[in-house]
């Protein structure tokens, strides 16, 4: 059976004006879901359901989805952004990064659509193809929003990385999954050179999320050890951005969205909480940037190689 494996992005902010939206439909794998570039998803414009499972069958799982996100300010007053159906034009969500004139004409046409789009075969074929005469990037490629406009206030990295050597360059990626029944990282294919390096941040995390005692069992040792990585991660995006970037691109894998249960190593049943899956990330994110500052990044990595 054939996958597709497509990759979305969109930026949005709290509200400053009054837009229409934009949409996407990612239809891979049997499923035709519509996603907006205003914080709503899985209905188009008129209120319909859009999230079709199986495609074309014109039966909708699913009728309509939307972050809320709350909060209280200095003051001790709620604050909450939160869309419902989109009804009555009200949205609390907008297209774009935050920046300091939003109708400007750099602003407006480089976020005119807040959607990017890409699939893994489009990546696979960039990689390979970038440095061929006359090739011309798809324009979710070309127009990927990696950096901001700072004379416009809007962030200098839109997609944030640490540059421990100032080259500009990312040395290490983290890619954040869900999934697992334990929090595990998955073995980059990446640069012979940079695979020790791999072992020695799989080791951190790995001991990190142990102690914390996210692992099946409390046996430091045996669960950091890097040999139980076993083959090669399955996300092709790994090895696109670690040969493309040259940095080293790790795969961190957290419990089950679903907060499923589980057993630890002596078979007690062990429910898996939305705690438990953000733990894992952040302790995993902590643990790296400390390794980077550490260890000094692909400059110490790999001497001499850009």
């Amino acid at each position: 059976m054939n996958f597709k494996q497509y990759f979305y992005l969109s930026i949005f902010i709290l509200p400053f004006s009054g837009l229409c939206q934009n949409t996407e439909y990612i239809d891979g794998n049997n499923v035709k879901a519509l996603l907006t570039d205003v914080g709503l998803y899985f209905q188009d414009p008129g209120a319909t359901a859009s999230y079709e499972y199986p495609k074309d069958s014109s039966r909708f799982v699913a009728y309509a989805m939307a972050y809320w996100m709350g909060g209280k300010d200095i003051n001790g007053q709620l604050k909450l952004a939160a869309n419902t159906f989109g009804s009555g034009g009200s949205k609390d969500y907008f297209r774009g990064p935050i920046a300091d004139d939003y109708n400007s004409s750099h602003y407006t046409s480089t976020y005119a659509s807040a959607i990017w789009k890409i699939s893994r075969d489009e990546i696979n074929y960039h990689v390979g193809n970038y440095t061929a005469v006359g090739y011309t990037p798809i324009p979710a490629i070309a127009n990927w929003p990696g950096n901001g406009n700072t004379s416009e206030g809007i962030a200098a990295q839109l997609a944030p990385y640490v540059d421990v050597n100032n080259d500009q360059k990312p040395d290490l990626i983290l890619n954040l999954h869900t999934g697992a029944v334990f929090p595990k990282m998955l073995k980059p294919f990446t640069e012979i050179p940079l695979t020790a390096v791999f072992n020695k941040l799989y080791k951190r995390i790995l001991t990190a999320w142990t102690i914390a005692g996210l692992e099946r069992t409390n046996d430091v040792e045996m669960e950091s050890d890097p040999a139980r990585v076993g083959s090669y991660s399955p996300f092709n995006l790994d090895g696109a951005l670690s040969f493309h970037c040259g940095a080293l691109c790790a795969t961190i894998e957290s419990p089950n969205h679903g907060f499923a249960s589980a057993r630890d190593e002596k078979d007690n049943m062990i429910v898996m909480t939305p705690e438990m899956l953000l733990d894992a990330q952040l302790i995993g994110f902590r643990e790296s940037l400390k390794f980077l500052n550490d260890t000094g990044g692909r400059s110490k990595w790999t001497p001499g190689k850009n």
